[in-house]
């Protein structure tokens, strides 16, 4: 669905480097707040934390743990960061071409990520079975 949607609008409100904006800032930071606490984003950076968290343990000693799970989240945070920075910077020398196909580029990919999961489910299903 989300590779779907991505190819779809790929040429929809794409509002350029010094474009006059016509939402409000409280409004894209709404936006912005409801994307980061999406079910999907929230499962995702769960699963991380979880898996990270769950070796960790094993592999460390209690008191390490803490220190560990920390770091798990400092450096979820720093990926955010980081993402939003080359996302900003990059935005500037784009043009609405070099979006759209981007978007497009992106859809495909991840059409081809999830084949290739349901491929993998599938063969862990039989495999079990």
């Amino acid at each position: 669905m989300l590779a779907y949607d991505s190819i779809k609008h790929a040429d929809k409100d794409i509002t350029l480097a010094g474009e006059k904006v016509n939402k409000s800032f409280l409004s894209t930071y709404r936006n912005g707040l409801l994307v980061a606490v999406s079910p999907g984003n929230l499962v995702f950076w769960v699963s991380v934390f979880g898996a990270v968290l769950a070796d960790s343990y094993t592999a460390t000693s209690s008191n390490q743990f803490f220190i560990v799970a920390f770091g798990i989240l400092t450096g979820i945070l720093i990926h955010d960061v980081g993402l939003l920075t080359i996302v900003s910077f990059t935005r500037k020398v784009m043009n609405r071409n070099m979006i759209k196909w981007t978007s497009i580029i992106a859809g495909i990919l991840l059409f081809g990520f999830a084949c290739y999961f349901l491929y993998e489910f599938f063969i862990d299903v039989q495999a079990f079975l």
